[in-house]
């Protein structure tokens, strides 16, 4: 008897252990409401072309103050042009650089900070191959703090990450043939003044 009360009371703690991680686990996600994007989010680029791809951050409606976004890019088929913070929402900044492979971006904003679907930088690339993929995902450093507490709320696994292709370039267009130039057309000829040895022509 006392066996099988055990058993029970043993389940039941094992039943509590489960429901109050499940609780806090989802307490967790909800609190990391926030996303970084990519924008656009795929393309094809070819050896040669300079473009531009903005990060994105949606606060799904939570005030935030600042925001960390690194990613790494392939050296071997981008060259970066630079990071550009015009139009961003955030004014003040701790880091923007790209190089070696790694884009690193972050800043804020004072208190009350800003919520909702912003702009955070873009940054520039040169294709260096006619072929081939490369990904773009955020790592583990990026971040989004919450005005209220300083939490980071970011949630990388709905953060979503861009998948962009390289194409060849186009081949240069042929050259215009150049026109044949066209012989004079003469009319009106006229002789007169005929000597024996000589004579006026004219013509327009």
């Amino acid at each position: 008897m006392l066996k099988k009360h055990f058993l029970v009371f043993t389940s039941i703690i094992i039943s509590l252990s489960i429901i109050i991680s499940l609780i806090v686990f989802a307490q967790t996600t909800l609190t990391q409401t926030a996303v970084l994007y990519f924008s656009p989010a795929g393309g094809t680029f070819t050896e040669g072309q300079n473009f531009w791809i903005t990060i994105m951050v949606d606060t799904k409606g939570v005030p935030v103050n600042a925001v960390a976004a690194y990613f790494s890019y392939p050296e071997d088929k981008l060259t970066p042009l630079g990071v550009d913070t015009s139009g961003s929402v955030m004014t003040i900044w701790a880091e923007k650089n790209a190089g070696s492979g790694k884009v690193a971006i972050a800043g804020g904003l004072p208190t009350p900070g800003f919520s909702g679907v912003k702009k955070v930088a873009s940054v520039g690339f040169r294709a260096k191959v006619s072929s081939g993929s490369f990904n773009l995902s955020f790592n583990q450093d990026s971040a989004v703090v919450s005005d209220a507490d300083n939490k980071n709320i970011l949630n990388l696994t709905l953060s979503r990450q861009g998948n962009y292709k390289f194409a060849p370039k186009p081949p240069a267009p042929p050259a215009a043939a150049k026109p044949e130039p066209k012989a004079p057309l003469i009319s009106d000829v006229t002789v007169s003044e005929i000597t024996r040895n000589t004579a006026m022509v004219s013509w327009k």
